[in-house]
């Protein structure tokens, strides 16, 4: 008897079946896997566009601030200047904006370092890069001069120094003996032993210069001023005996709202800034004034000054006062004792932006300038000392140099 033969048809069927679904599964994860890479690859792209884009917007914002090195358009008082928004640079969107280095307004400081960054997005991508520039100054030439002034200049008595000294108008010599060589449109008088010469009109700082430094200044309120006056005192910018409050720059502003102030025997180690100063505000006796950074200026008068110091040493025991407290090293030193004595004299860049007066014994070590007349008699001693970096307001900006390593990517 034969045996019953089995069909197995349906068996190869579903075989075959299963099969085709497996292939068609990897065929469509196949598909998923490129649309994937795919994808990947084009925002990958979409990024590396994204970032030549930024770097392009990095690139133009630095040629906007360089077209514009004072900031008169993007210097508007903010923390953040908007240069240009929604630039098109191929097919990304691009901003650039630029920043205060030290989070403070823009129109502080017209010298001050700033961060440029760049920023681009290219669908969803998006890329930012940035950097910090140090704007490339050049002082005023009437840096190089000893004494200057803006408007007529009067010597009486005598003047020495060692660079040349001179006026935007004239110098008159009244009975004086001028050593160093004088500069003007016109002069006339005597005596000038170093001879004189004509000269261009120099460029000089503006009053509003004050007002910029004046608003990164600690303020002291002339009410704490005993009678007006700063006297057997130290102020430096690690103490400040008429508040709490120190400045770490050690720039202060009084606002003397036209009163007269007077400053005598005491030691200021900072940059001291007097707004609106009175008729016969003065500067007399021992005083040793020197800024507390010294590329900083070290005496800034929106006002009339008369600078009137005496010969001889700021003296502790004379005065019974310690000028180099905790807080107010000098030349590196403190103590609590009260037997040192220092150097009577102005160190640093003295701007008067009004008229001032400058005489008896006074003798300064840098420059002084004057926005209105001057006045001397006495003796007047000025030691030129030339800043060792342009400062700002009494420069002109010319460009920006990148700040080295500080060149910065990040995505978004």
């Amino acid at each position: 008897m034969k045996k019953k033969r089995t069909s197995r048809r349906g068996s190869v069927y579903v075989l075959v079946l299963a099969a085709g679904v497996v292939l068609t599964s990897m065929g469509i994860a196949g598909l998923a896997l490129v649309r994937a890479q795919r994808a990947a690859s084009d925002q990958t792209e979409a990024a590396q566009r994204a970032r030549l884009a930024a770097q392009s917007a990095l690139g133009l914002g630095v040629r906007a601030i360089t077209l514009d090195p004072t900031g008169l358009s993007w210097r508007s008082g903010a923390t953040t200047g908007k240069l240009f928004t929604g630039m098109a640079i191929g097919d990304a969107s691009c901003s650039a904006f630029v920043t205060d280095s030290a989070g403070g307004n823009l129109s502080d400081s017209t010298a001050g370092r700033v961060i440029v960054s760049g920023t681009a997005n290219v669908g969803g991508a998006r890329q930012a890069v940035s950097a910090e520039f140090v704007p490339a100054g050049t002082a005023y030439p009437v840096m190089q001069r000893a004494l200057w002034a803006g408007g007529a200049m009067t010597l009486k008595g005598t003047v020495y120094a060692d660079s040349p000294i001179g006026s935007n108008v004239s110098v008159v010599g009244s009975g004086a003996i001028v050593k160093p060589q004088v500069l003007a449109p016109t002069t006339s008088g005597s005596t000038f032993s170093g001879g004189t010469g004509t000269t261009t009109v120099q460029t000089m700082p503006t009053s509003s210069v004050i007002d910029q430094w004046a608003a990164k200044a600690t303020p002291i309120s002339f009410s704490s001023l005993p009678a007006g006056k700063i006297e057997n005192v130290v102020l430096s910018g690690g103490y400040n005996p008429y508040s709490t409050s120190v400045n770490s720059a050690g720039v202060y502003v009084i606002d003397c709202g036209g009163s007269a102030i007077t400053i005598r025997n005491c030691r200021i180690s900072a940059t001291l800034i007097l707004l609106n100063t009175g008729s016969f505000s003065i500067i007399r006796d021992n005083v040793l004034m020197e800024p507390y950074y010294r590329n900083y200026p070290v005496l800034m008068v929106k006002g009339p000054m008369t600078i009137s110091l005496a010969s001889g040493d700021l003296s502790e025991a004379s005065l019974s006062v310690n000028y180099n407290p905790s807080g107010a090293p000098y030349r590196g030193v403190t103590d609590v004792d009260k037997t040192d004595s220092y150097p009577s004299e102005i160190y640093g860049v003295t701007y008067i932006s009004g008229d001032a007066t400058i005489d008896t014994n006074s003798t300064f070590e840098g420059v002084v300038l004057v926005g209105g007349t001057l006045t001397t008699s006495g003796t007047v001693t000025i030691r030129t000392h030339s800043p060792e970096t342009a400062i700002d307001g009494f420069c002109s900006i010319t460009g920006f140099k990148m700040r080295g390593s500080t060149w910065a990517r990040s995505v978004n």
